[in-house]
């Protein structure tokens, strides 16, 4: 039986099983990937105190991940598809087998939703992780979007290829980031457009968009979504469904990070988050 099992390994998650391991509490950290979460995905982390020039959000990932490792957290590379909860404990169902816990510390972060324009991910030409797009150079990409990820993605994109900026309306994000995407001249913006539909061919995809009650096209190498995410909660099943709140309540289940954030998607906010969800239990499993 597991003490603490932590779902996930963005910043919240190898937050609460360090500071588990801290308080005395046997915690076990799942990840199907590498340890980090979205934070890979960051150009430049520039609000987590310590690295006052910023830091890219892969090195950033690899301070936490070492972290994780010297303070000895148990982490296991298997994928969570499935967390019951049967009155007594949690039930955690992976591709490997089960894994029975006391408690549980949800912390996986965000899903795309770029389903809502209808434009499925295919990982040839159209994309929803930059980490797909990793290395690629001499590409034009466009980027749909007009928050702070989409500015973040083009800038990274930017040093190798051509990106036109894509969006409905004015940019959402920080000015910081739209004066640098303004400065970069490997990057475009067109406004005031809405995506109808992509067309794929074997070396681009076609952009269809509504543009002052009029139709245009656009021809693109690769076509990358930043228009928004959601709460990855695709493993919590039908017995725990219905008793979160209870659960949360007794001091037994606990959700840290992007699952729970909204739009306030912050190493920093989820890292803290971690850690408050450790402490919380230490303190449960005191009373």
């Amino acid at each position: 039986m597991i003490e603490m099992a932590v779902v996930g390994a963005g910043p919240a998650g190898m937050a609460a099983a360090v500071q588990c391991r801290r308080a005395g509490i046997g915690a076990v950290l799942f990840e199907k990937d590498r340890l980090g979460g979205l934070l890979r995905e960051a150009n430049l982390v520039e609000n987590y105190l310590g690295f006052p020039g910023g830091i890219p959000g892969d090195d950033l990932c690899n301070i936490f991940q070492e972290h994780v490792i010297v303070q000895g957290v148990e982490v296991r590379r298997e994928e969570v598809m499935l967390i019951e909860h049967d009155g007594e404990s949690f039930i955690l169902v992976t591709p490997l087998g089960q894994y029975r816990s006391r408690m549980l510390t949800i912390a996986t972060g965000t899903l795309p939703a770029a389903a809502r324009l209808g434009l499925g991910a295919d990982n040839r030409r159209v994309f929803d992780s930059i980490n797909h797009l990793a290395g690629v150079e001499g590409l034009s990409v466009a980027v749909i979007g007009g928050g702070d990820a989409a500015y973040d993605y083009s800038l990274r994109l930017a040093e190798k290829n051509s990106v036109t900026i894509i969006s409905r309306g004015p940019p959402r994000c920080l000015p910081l980031l739209q004066q640098r995407a303004l400065d970069n001249p490997s990057i475009g913006f067109l406004e005031g457009r809405t995506v109808l539909r992509s067309i794929k061919a074997e070396g681009s995809v076609t952009l269809v968009m509504s543009h002052n009650g009029e139709e245009e096209s656009l021809e693109f190498d690769a076509l990358l979504l930043a228009i928004g995410r959601v709460p990855n909660l695709l493993m919590i099943g039908d017995s725990l469904t219905g008793s979160l709140e209870s659960l949360m309540n007794n001091g037994l289940l606990y959700m840290a990070g992007d699952v729970v954030n909204g739009d306030r998607r912050q190493a920093a906010i989820a890292a803290a988050d971690g850690i408050r969800a450790a402490m919380s239990a230490r303190e449960a499993k005191e009373r």
